[in-house]
């Protein structure tokens, strides 16, 4: 009896440390989810995003048991993209797309602990290079996914900070999102090691001091090589650019162009007028309209209007608008010029997830005016790397984003916008229909922004200097985002190979 009492006084205290262990496993995983939160704008407190990482993963490979180690990047996901894509999305959103983040986690959790196997298998020496590749990897496959797209990448938690982002203008976005996922694992596999014991006490092969080290050493100087060659850039910039003034028009129209009737385009081609001629008032010479902002095609309807307005302001004027016609659904922006011209039509790439698809997408028209190589892309695009990209390979000096919002949408496109400006060394100018409006010179350095969270009218202008279109990342595209694909998958094939390897090995 008395034998029996202490097998279940022991077993009780072990089912009270396990609990225990699970719980400090949890609460460090939600601190991760808590300053990867807070990295991203509205709060911008980006230097949390280069550590954010780190408790999730010392919960995951330390604390937590082997077979609930997929517990720790769960917690830590569903705690930062949960909020997250609910703000980003709003509460009007498909269930699916606020709940996007919860989703996210719980394919994680489903996923298992392959990882911390492996890694326990290969005593941890492919812990850094397996991680960053296994991240970034991802973040070019949901790059190209319509719902996903660049949102919540790491790099944009630094878009405000001009002298660190210069180079992804040879790296692209997915450089810096390498960089920041090295940094976390360096610090994470420094913190294991120091942890470690020789053996873990599940026999489990122990992190070794001497590699943490190695990689901790690479990561610090990866990072001063990076922050180093992004000052030299942004000190290399003109002292004297060539400058357009800009102006970006925001009416705040809440309804789609095209969902109004004929009285209602009456009295929004007044308010963009009005705002027009406010804007010409202060010089402008380019002016931007927001996506959707008509229901008409300007070369058919209301042509006569709004070529005495370009004629009036002396600007060129980009217009959006969206019809359907009997061939399909056109959300197209054209620029028309003082001298009454219409320019090439620009038709939507990129549909967001419930939008039809655009009829006349796939063509990158550039405008030659003498006030510079001019052309638009539309509100989604901007939250992908390739139709800026197409646009200064065509020769753009300036890309014009008229977007169509909302609220929690607006606190995060901008940054998208900054990062397409640098990748390309273009200047970009940012019109919403209520929310959000800015002017980015081509090194992303804000000339002017506003975000209105409850929406409202305004007009910026300013001058803004022109960019050269002509960077690595404009011509080689997202490289080492398919470097990082690649690895990726060869990391996948690995440790496939190493686990059946395994199995064989104890047959």
């Amino acid at each position: 009896m008395a034998t029996l009492m202490k097998k279940e006084v022991k077993k009780e205290k072990l089912d009270t440390a396990l609990v225990l262990r699970i719980g400090l496993a949890v609460g460090l995983s939600a601190v991760s989810g808590i300053m990867l939160l807070f990295a991203f704008q509205p709060y911008g407190l980006w230097p949390l995003a280069w550590i954010g990482f780190v408790p999730y993963l010392i919960a995951q490979h330390r604390i937590l048991p082997r077979r609930l180690s997929a517990l720790g990047p769960a917690v830590a996901q569903g705690v930062w993209l949960g909020p997250f894509f609910m703000r980003f999305f709003g509460v009007e959103a498909p269930w699916i797309l606020q709940y996007l983040g919860v989703i996210i986690a719980l394919v994680n959790l489903a996923a298992g602990g392959g990882e911390r196997v492996f890694h326990e298998r290969t005593g941890y020496r492919w812990f850094v290079l397996q991680g960053v590749f296994n991240w970034v990897g991802f973040e070019m496959i949901r790059g190209l996914i319509p719902v996903t797209n660049t949102t919540a990448f790491m790099a944009n938690t630094m878009a405000l900070q001009p002298w660190i982002i210069q180079p992804i203008g040879i790296f692209s976005i997915y450089g810096l999102n390498l960089l920041v996922m090295l940094f976390n694992f360096a610090v994470a596999y420094i913190i294991i090691s120091v942890l470690d014991k020789p053996r873990q006490p599940d026999g489990a092969a122990a992190a070794i001091m001497r590699p943490a080290t190695v990689w901790m050493v690479g990561a610090i100087a990866a990072t001063a090589l990076w922050v180093g060659g992004s000052l030299l850039m942004l000190n290399s910039a003109p002292q004297n650019p060539e400058t357009v003034r800009v102006a970006t028009l925001q009416p705040y129209f809440e309804t789609p162009g095209h969902f109004v009737d004929a009285e209602q385009q009456k009295e929004r081609l007044q308010i963009i007028s009005e705002q027009a001629r406010e804007a010409a008032a202060q010089n402008a010479e380019v002016i931007l309209t927001p996506e959707l902002a008509f229901g008409f095609d300007p070369q058919v309807e209301y042509t006569d209007e709004l070529k005495a307005l370009a004629a009036e302001t002396g600007a060129y004027i980009f217009v959006n608008y969206g019809v359907d016609t009997g061939e399909g659904w056109r959300n197209e922006a054209v620029l028309l010029s003082p001298e009454g011209e219409f320019g090439e039509v620009y038709g939507k790439n990129h549909v967001f997830p419930g939008e039809p698809r655009i009829i006349t997408a796939g063509v990158y028209p550039v405008n030659e005016t003498p006030v510079g190589r001019l052309a638009s892309i539309i509100c989604h695009d901007a939250n992908f790397t390739d139709s800026a990209r197409h646009l200064a390979r065509n020769g753009a000096q300036l890309v014009s984003v008229g977007s169509f919002e909302w609220s929690g949408f607006s606190e995060h496109k901008y940054t998208h916008a900054i990062m397409r400006a640098v990748e390309n060394r273009v200047a970009v100018i940012k019109a919403d229909s209520s929310y959000s409006s800015a002017i980015i010179d081509p090194y992303g350095r804000i000339i002017q922004l506003s975000v209105l969270t409850l929406g409202g009218q305004q007009i910026l202008v300013d001058d803004v200097p022109l960019g050269t279109g002509q960077t690595v990342t404009s011509r080689l595209g997202d490289w080492l985002g398919w470097a990082a694909l690649a690895g990726l998958i060869g990391f996948t094939v690995y440790m496939s190979v190493e686990k059946r390897n395994a199995k064989q090995a104890t047959s």
